[in-house]
């Protein structure tokens, strides 16, 4: 039986994105990118609860690489916010 294909889909994004992190390393701008990404596939497929962590180890890593004041850690809190709402305020249904 084949899968249907947005679960191709995240599978082949998952193991990308375990790949890279081994390859670069957890905190390379690589690799922000495709945990942000995933995170990305998650929210759209309404699996707020698995969206959350992934968008919120993302803004802490990028906070530690690129600081608080860079556009892409502003963009990170931009949709981790609305995000926390429409899940709970941060966790209830977790």
């Amino acid at each position: 039986m084949r899968l249907p294909r947005r679960f191709r889909l995240w599978k082949a994004r998952w193991t990308f994105l375990s790949e890279q992190s081994f390859l670069l390393g957890d905190d390379h701008p690589s690799t922000l990118l495709s945990m942000n990404n995933l995170a990305n596939v998650y929210r759209n497929q309404g699996r707020y609860a698995e969206a959350e962590p992934l968008y919120l180890e993302t803004l802490e890593a990028q906070k530690r690489v690129l600081g608080d004041n860079h556009e892409r850690t502003h963009r990170r809190t931009r949709q981790t916010h609305p995000l926390a709402e429409r899940s709970g305020a941060c966790g209830r249904d977790r």
